[in-house]
């Protein structure tokens, strides 16, 4: 760490606490010689950095290089990390490098929203980020969900896809994206009609072994067996599923939706142990003017229904904090944008 400082003095910037930070998470997991090897050969190429810097001629500037920089050593870091990771990495600062293993990740919202969208969003991306997907949605058929992953993956909007209307740059990379998907057998989609209980899920599960495993509309998986009221159904259901979980050791990631009618705003409807197993819980939502998370300066008015907000209802790993993304299914463009 002493090298490090030093390296990061000469260069004038500002790494050796991510360096820092980023050693004594992999050291719990790995050889600290590994972690020392991989620091060494990231710190090699700083000095290209050094060199853009210096490059006085240069239209990027010095804080977009720092910004590219820090992605790539986020995306180098996913090499080494069976956490599941978000598409931002603000949310993967916020839950100390994403979800592990082991834990449960709700996604919450009114119906319509844009929670299966968003779940396909986070599967495609945790497929690109080197880990097996296996996605179940209890009300979408599986061809609507594999035409969104397609659609994000190649960033084509699914209009012009469903239509049959890709233009020669469209197509070139659809055709791109399907070669690396028929290389890639680590994303598997499951019909509902084959899970009728939540027992079957195990099953696939077992034979898949994947590491993240997405249930869209999780309230309609029940298990098996007579139950007194639709609620305790739905909570046995859920504690199911976190027995998975620790049994089989993935990552799962849920989506249900808020209380119609309930008294408080974030109230989750169905059951409360969706709230009480997960160790993070996103709330997805509307942008509209009148309610408070409305900035003019963050989002063209006009277009509301390009944006999305989204707050950390629960994080066992960090702060909470409400956050706009852009939501523009047209162009594929779902960057952040910033807090709230």
């Amino acid at each position: 760490f002493e090298y490090l400082e030093k390296l990061s003095n000469s260069y004038k910037l500002i790494y050796v606490n991510h360096f820092t930070r980023l050693a004594q998470f992999e050291a719990e997991k790995f050889k600290f010689d590994l972690v020392c090897n991989r620091l060494h050969r990231i710190i090699t190429e700083l000095s290209d950095i050094n060199d853009d810097i210096l490059d006085l001629t240069s239209n990027v500037t010095i804080s977009e290089i720092l910004d590219n920089y820090d992605k790539k050593i986020i995306g180098e870091y996913n090499e080494y990390s069976d956490n599941l990771k978000f598409p931002w990495h603000e949310l993967n600062n916020v839950t100390l490098d994403g979800v592990p293993k082991g834990s449960i990740f709700t996604v919450v919202g009114s119906s319509g929203v844009g929670k299966t969208f968003f779940m396909s969003l986070l599967a495609e991306h945790a497929m690109r980020c080197g880990l097996s997907v296996l996605f179940l949605s209890m009300e979408m058929p599986k061809n609507d969900i594999c035409d969104r992953v397609l659609c994000l993956g190649a960033g084509i909007p699914i209009r012009n896809y469903r239509l049959g209307s890709l233009d020669d740059s469209e197509y070139k990379r659809m055709s791109d994206y399907l070669d690396m998907l028929s290389n890639n057998k680590r994303f598997i989609i499951l019909d509902f009609g084959n899970v009728s209980v939540a027992q079957d899920l195990e099953v696939y599960i077992q034979y898949y072994q994947p590491d993240v495993v997405f249930v869209d509309s999780a309230y309609d998986l029940r298990p098996s067996g007579s139950y007194r009221s639709e609620y305790e159904a739905i909570a046995e259901g859920c504690r199911y599923l976190r027995y998975l979980v620790q049994k089989h050791n993935v990552v799962l990631v849920l989506s249900t939706q808020f209380q119609r009618g309930g008294k408080k705003e974030h109230e989750i409807g169905y059951s409360i142990r969706f709230l009480q197993d997960s160790a993070f819980v996103l709330g997805i939502y509307l942008v509209k003017p009148d309610n408070n998370s409305f900035n003019s300066k963050m989002v063209n008015a006009n277009d509301m229904d390009k944006y999305r907000m989204f707050s950390i209802l629960k994080n066992r790993f960090g702060v909470c904090f409400d956050f706009m993304c852009n939501w523009d299914i047209n162009s594929c463009r779902f960057d952040y944008i910033g807090k709230v």
